[in-house]
């Protein structure tokens, strides 16, 4: 994987092997319950106190966990359980969730563990408000109001009060992880959270497979392996004001530890092992996603940033990966209802009667750019981005679509449904072009309607593709795979002018 796109040499502290948490290692913030933490197994290595001093490292035991030191609002406490539960029921009655704890011989109603004083404080004046005798108080702990959290169920330190806890081996709510967790409250939220200090090259078996399917050719995979290694060069420290490096998710690259490792994709690691993508140098944000229905965009048509390496290119190959989504105009009204309202005052509020939706500019490539928004108190512009966040990236799969107005259904011989649209093919057309498309057998049935007095029950977005668009095509890679292409081919084409280079 060398010849085609040049290979130089890099250091980079993001290769650090395998081993012991060390100064190089990522940091990933891994998703756990904000206010308690189960684990299992595991050797606890380092404690440290609620007032900054160390304890001693110990065992953990099968199952264990920490908690929260956390304030919560008490609606009860009664000598049975049943009492307890049918009081706990009541509560829910009234909109408020409702926990039932044990406390000695009695047991305790009580909202959730809330991390500030102030939140639970306003849930016990609530419950009050509503007949519950409430009082705040400070978990099940009297201690807990320090800026910690509790150690629970394990070996030696059942009382320990903690700032911050590191672990290894240990499964974190089911999942397994390489390299030492440190779980901690969150600088940014006050919230639990766990951070895994893993080797870069053990972090990317732990990605590859999340983000591509192991069965794939080993080809595609190198290239997402050498695309995933790019992207955490390039975007370490993103998260530094949470205190970590890289989050989990699909705002970062998918990670999910031991658990998910394959042998394939640990083939596709090794393989390209020290690889990365610079351009003049430098690690380039090598962005991915899963289907560029046809054609990629630039990142200055997309995100309005423009990079070199990151033009929009044909996917030669790739199939077709159509969507629909239906949503009623009222589901639609609501889930815009933020954003009209910061882009256009006048038609948020109530319903503001969204009679069309027009794509007013698309980028080369074909995907909405912006959005005309035509409602009964006025049009507003929107992004096309903006749209499918507001419905959900995961069911609004691209912004390469075309919106199409449900207006009525009919009925054609011999009575099979009819759905009738009407399609604003672009702002500039002033007329609806009407459309009637059969269900099963039956004959469309033509009408008319004045445009004027369009008030549409919904929206059906017809789409290609999945993801922004930007960079390597993922179904894309696997297409030019199977017709034998090489993965320093792949990203030569998706990253052209990046330099493939060894880092150590």
């Amino acid at each position: 994987m060398r010849s085609a796109i040049g290979i130089g040499v890099l250091l980079l502290a993001f290769l650090v092997l395998a081993g012991p948490a060390r100064a190089g290692d990522l940091r990933i913030g891994v998703r756990v319950g904000e206010t308690g933490v189960a684990l299992r197994g595991g050797q606890i290595t380092a404690l440290t106190s609620s007032d900054g001093s160390p304890a001693g490292p110990t065992l953990a035991g099968e199952s264990w966990g920490v908690e929260l030191a956390a304030y919560r609002a008490r609606a009860g406490q009664y000598t049975s359980s049943w009492l307890a539960r049918a009081a706990a029921r009541a509560l829910g009655e009234t909109g408020y969730p409702a926990l039932v704890s044990r406390e000695g011989e009695t047991w305790v109603v009580a909202t959730p563990p809330q991390p500030r004083a102030e939140a639970a404080a306003e849930l016990a004046a609530a419950l009050a408000q509503a007949g519950f005798a409430t009082r705040v108080d400070l978990g099940r702990y009297p201690d807990a109001g320090a800026p910690g959290f509790r150690l629970l169920t394990a070996e030696g330190a059942g009382l320990v009060l903690l700032s911050k806890l590191d672990v290894t081996g240990a499964e974190v709510e089911g999942r397994a992880y390489r390299g030492s967790l440190e779980i901690a409250r969150s600088p940014a939220t006050g919230l639990l959270q766990a951070v895994n200090a893993v080797a870069g090259e053990d972090y990317l078996r732990g990605v590859v497979p999340h983000e591509m399917p192991a069965g794939w050719p080993l080809e595609a995979l190198k290239a997402q392996a050498v695309a995933a290694r790019t992207y955490a060069a390039a975007n370490r420290g993103r998260h530094a004001a949470a205190g970590f490096d890289l989050c989990a998710g699909v705002h970062c690259q998918v990670y999910g530890g031991r658990a998910v490792e394959h042998e394939r994709t640990d083939r596709a690691v090794a393989a390209t092992a020290g690889l990365i993508l610079t351009y003049g140098g430098t690690p380039i944000n090598a962005v991915f996603h899963a289907h560029a229905g046809g054609h990629t965009d630039s990142s200055q048509a997309i995100w309005g940033w423009s990079a070199p390496y990151l033009p929009g290119v044909s996917t030669t190959g790739e199939k077709p990966l159509p969507w629909r989504l239906y949503v009623t105009r009222a589901g639609l009204e609501a889930a815009l209802e933020s954003r009209l309202r910061a882009a256009a005052p006048a038609l948020a509020g109530g319903s503001g009667g969204i009679r069309g939706l027009l794509p007013a500019l698309h980028t080369a490539a074909g995907r909405v750019k912006e959005l005309e928004i035509q409602a009964a108190r006025g049009v507003a512009r929107l992004s096309g981005n903006a749209l499918r966040e507001a419905l959900g990236v995961g069911v609004f799969r691209s912004t390469l679509f075309q919106p199409v107005a449900l207006l009525e259904t009919r009925f054609g011989p011999p009575g099979a449904p009819v759905l009738t649209y009407a399609r604003w093919p672009s702002a500039a057309e002033a007329t609806l072009e009407l459309i009637s498309l059969p269900l099963g057998d039956s004959s469309p049935v033509p009408f008319g309607l004045t445009p004027g007095w369009a008030w549409p029950a919904g929206f059906f977005f017809l789409g290609d593709g999945f993801g922004h668009g930007v960079g390597m095509s993922q179904w894309g890679a696997r297409e030019m795979a199977l017709a034998g292409r090489s993965a320093e081919l792949i990203l030569a084409s998706f990253y052209p002018g990046a330099v493939l280079t060894a880092a150590r």
